[in-house]
């Protein structure tokens, strides 16, 4: 399962975004979620004056195209468990919903990853 700051740091071409690339290559599934989180990354480089309109238009392509391509999961058969997890927890809903759609989790959040590992979850961590 690929998280959305995964997602992310390849779409906007963050540091690792090679690795981050591979292993989307390699896993391919995510929530539907992430692309809605993806798409607002985008827009807050773009409000942060990091990227122009048309570049924001151009990521924004670019997470649709890819998004063809991903195995894409309906967060909401994983929100009742997320929530219960996440209400015991300072982790959000939405760490917990990629945590517990997967046995395998690549993420960039460290706090996410541990708990992911604490849940009995493979953990890549880019």
């Amino acid at each position: 399962m690929i998280d959305a700051s995964v997602i992310a740091k390849l779409i906007m071409r963050e540091e690792d975004y090679v690795k981050a690339a591979k292993e989307i290559e390699a896993d391919g599934e995510t929530l539907d979620l992430a692309i809605l989180e993806v798409a607002n990354v985008i827009l807050k480089y773009h409000r942060r004056g990091v990227l122009s309109a048309q570049e924001a238009r151009e990521k924004f392509e670019e997470l649709k195209e890819l998004s063809k391509t991903l195995r894409v999961l309906d967060f909401k058969k994983f929100l009742e468990q997320a929530f219960e997890l996440a209400i015991m927890t300072n982790l959000t809903v939405y760490d917990f919903l990629y945590i517990v759609s997967s046995s395998k989790l690549v993420t960039s959040d460290i706090k996410q990853a541990e708990a992911a590992k604490q849940h009995g979850r493979k953990v890549i961590l880019i």
